[in-house]
């Protein structure tokens, strides 16, 4: 019996992949940015989820302390 040979092909499509990190939430918030939008210097947006099988993703967001300056009024999401 002879085995398939898998390409890297199959087995890209047939992972579940996750992304443990992605700055975005910063975008929604300062550039009024748009996920369906195409991409303009970043490195997400929905198509490029879609061909790179994205399966979940981890967003992360966070007080930027220099932003805050001792307190969190006019402070930003970084």
């Amino acid at each position: 019996m002879t085995e398939k040979k898998i390409t890297a092909a199959e087995v890209e499509k047939s992972a579940i992949v996750i992304d443990t990190h992605a700055d975005t939430p910063q975008r929604f918030v300062d550039e009024h940015f748009d996920l369906g939008d195409p991409l303009k210097g970043g490195n997400m947006n929905l198509d490029s989820i879609h061909k790179g099988n994205l399966g979940a993703e981890f967003f992360r967001s966070g007080w930027n302390r220099r932003s805050t300056r001792g307190n969190l009024r006019g402070a930003r999401w970084s």
